[in-house]
């Protein structure tokens, strides 16, 4: 059974309760939203570059031999992508890092109910070629590929996966929400071969926090912790690998009100993307790590 406590400061919500479902939908919707707006600044930076390449694309594909040497170097792999180790299911929590923090108001720790699941995913065709969300132990993992890879999108991919609680406020106060990150590793590999292209990877983790009632819906707070990110462009790659991490992750303290409902997710996020230019282009963003522990403290 998962860990659970609760001081006299909050009422837990059920989680088979129609609140507690509106608190997960609110998070996977705000979420998205959040990741789309993002990303609009990098769509339109990627049709400016296109239409500025547009002359020389001409020329190029006026070659008989530049035209198939330029298909031939799109049809091939960039580089070779690192894998998931999946969800690890057999793999033991360290208790000493499942440390709860003074003035508890509440804490979880895994198994979590599979309805406080949280996954999405925003991209321009195809899925990001995994993502994970293990309720057993907390595991979530995303590997998003773009580009000119073994399973690459053809537009950018952005992706979160994580766990998320909803509680009531007995009292006014203020609140840190939180979460303990165990088993971390991630991976990013980006290349480019040509003209003007540029392949992006980046990811990391995010707490988000939402007042679900009285409505309207609204963010209280949103804490955002990159931690990798790499852009290469014209003719360079770059890789990297980390393993073993272990952290934390919380927002800012924030305002509760009596008899208010609120919800609280932490997520990982893997974003990549890529533009070929004249040439090709490929990026790989993969993060995992087991989410062992959710908590709100600080009345």
């Amino acid at each position: 059974m998962p860990l659970i406590i609760a001081s006299d400061a909050c009422r837990i919500i059920d989680p088979s309760s129609s609140e507690y479902q509106s608190a997960i939908e609110e998070h996977e919707r705000f979420l998205k939203s959040y990741h789309t707006e993002a990303l609009s600044k990098n769509a339109r930076f990627e049709e400016l570059s296109n239409e500025i390449l547009a002359p020389l694309s001409k020329i190029i594909e006026s070659d008989d031999n530049s035209r198939g040497a330029l298909l031939k170097l799109r049809s091939e792999d960039l580089f070779e992508p690192d894998e998931l180790l999946g969800s690890r299911s057999d793999q033991e929590l360290n208790d000493d890092f499942r440390i709860v923090p003074k003035e508890l108001v509440y804490a979880k720790t895994p198994p979590y109910d599979p309805r406080g699941a949280t996954k999405g995913v925003t991209q321009n065709s195809k899925q990001p070629y995994s993502s994970f969300n293990d309720t057993r132990n907390g595991y979530v993992g995303i590997d998003a590929r773009s580009g000119a890879l073994s399973g690459g999108a053809d537009g950018f991919v952005s992706a979160f996966s994580g766990f998320a609680f909803a509680f009531g406020s007995v009292r006014t106060g203020h609140l840190i929400s939180g979460a303990h990150i165990e088993s971390g590793r991630f991976a990013y590999n980006v290349g480019c071969r040509g003209i003007g292209g540029y392949a992006t990877a980046e990811g990391g983790w995010q707490m988000t926090v939402l007042q679900l009632s009285p409505l309207p819906v609204r963010l209280v707070t949103a804490s955002s912790y990159t931690q990798w990110r790499r852009r290469v462009s014209g003719f360079e790659t770059a890789h990297d690998l980390q393993e073993n991490l272990r952290f934390g992750v919380a927002t800012t303290r924030f305002a509760v009100n009596q008899n208010y409902i609120y919800s609280v997710a932490a997520n990982l996020y893997s974003f990549s993307d890529r533009s070929a230019g004249v040439g090709a282009a490929a990026a790989q963003s993969l993060g995992q790590g087991l989410i062992t522990a959710l908590f709100a403290n600080g009345y």
